[in-house]
């Protein structure tokens, strides 16, 4: 595909909206990844874009563009894009380190309530302990 242009394709990765950017020109690719909260609608994309695009940071250039294959059975490529997402599920960075975080906090919760549960415990058995040492010396 001789000439420069570039693309945009918006998609649902089961948690977020993310739009892909493409841009090149006769010897080079490049791309970038954008995490959207909510699904924008176009005004909203069509803004992001004039206002963002010199702030976006694309992936270094991949090298020559090569040409795309006949179009294949758009029935067929729903089945392979499927049977990939299925063995192959999208993750972002963000979203690895949202995980991490996730993991972070459970376990510094577990590790607060345990402790906590540990302490009641103990001042429990103390309690017990000072009604017995009281029951014995017949108070």
């Amino acid at each position: 595909m001789p000439g420069t242009g570039g693309r945009h394709t918006i998609f649902f990765d089961g948690r977020f909206w993310v739009g892909v950017f493409e841009r090149w020109d006769d010897t080079r690719v490049e791309t970038c990844r954008v995490v959207f909260g909510a699904e924008p609608s176009d005004q909203e994309l069509w803004l992001y874009l004039r206002e963002n695009w010199h702030r976006l940071r694309f992936t270094p250039v991949v090298g020559v563009r090569e040409e795309r294959p006949a179009r294949r059975n758009p029935q067929r490529e729903r089945r392979e894009i499927a049977r990939e997402l299925a063995h192959h599920p999208v993750g972002t960075r963000s979203q690895e380190a949202l995980k991490r975080q996730r993991d972070q906090v459970k376990t510094d919760t577990r590790r607060c309530s345990r402790d906590a549960r540990r302490a009641e415990q103990q001042e429990r058995f103390e309690l017990k302990q000072d009604k017995r040492k009281q029951k014995r010396r017949g108070h």
